[in-house]
């Protein structure tokens, strides 16, 4: 791996600490260590770049090792996905500082074929209005899931509700809320089919990208 010294801020080369199960690689984290000492008592951060693993048993392995390297009481991760369970796992949650900030974006070219590709955790149909005439996306479409699988086309019908695809674009990810951008007036429609769309576009994890681009 490239691993140039003008990205590590004054920082170690990057470290891969590995996790096993058996004879089986089940994690990994890669990091740096930034050294340092305040009035002789060292103050040290281990910076996390990334954590993969294949269950949270793994993971909480991994976490225990990063949070045990001595001399280094401080361990940063700059890319944590936002509903990371660390928080709910440890003894003092307030000692857990969370920065949010954007990390990803994402903007519907193809409205059918992004929301027909896109797999769903609830069944359902209706017909979204999009206001965005970009592309020639603005008109109706109407979503029809079954089985978890979803099927989008260009629909005549009255939409049940109508947004711009900006909006869309952030819902398909699975966050914010429909119902918090209805309430800020980003979003035309009836409660009952604000509350369907919510339903409909929810994702038990919240959107997260691992890879930096």
């Amino acid at each position: 791996l490239r691993d140039p010294e003008h990205w590590r801020d004054g920082a170690s080369s990057r470290r891969i600490a590995v996790v096993r199960r058996g004879d089986d690689a089940v994690g990994y984290v890669a990091y740096r260590q930034k050294e340092k000492w305040e009035g002789g008592v060292p103050a040290g951060t281990v910076m996390v770049i990334e954590v993969i693993t294949v269950d949270d048993d793994a993971r909480r392995s991994l976490w225990d090792y990063l949070a045990h390297i001595d001399l280094f009481p401080t361990v940063e991760w700059w890319n944590a996905p936002m509903d990371y369970p660390l928080s709910l796992e440890v003894d003092f949650d307030r000692r857990i500082t969370r920065k949010p900030g954007d990390a990803l974006w994402l903007n519907l070219l193809d409205i059918p074929a992004a929301l027909s590709a896109r797999t769903y955790e609830s069944d359902g149909s209706m017909a979204i209005g999009i206001t965005d005439a970009f592309l020639g996306r603005a008109g109706s479409y109407r979503l029809t899931i079954e089985g978890g699988r979803g099927e989008c086309e260009p629909t005549d019908d009255a939409p049940d509700l109508t947004l711009s695809v900006r909006d869309l674009s952030a819902m398909y990810l699975g966050l914010p809320s429909a119902m918090t951008r209805w309430h800020a007036g980003r979003i035309e429609g009836p409660e009952s089919a604000v509350r369907l769309i919510d339903r409909l576009l929810r994702t038990s994890s919240a959107p997260f990208c691992n890879e930096v681009f």
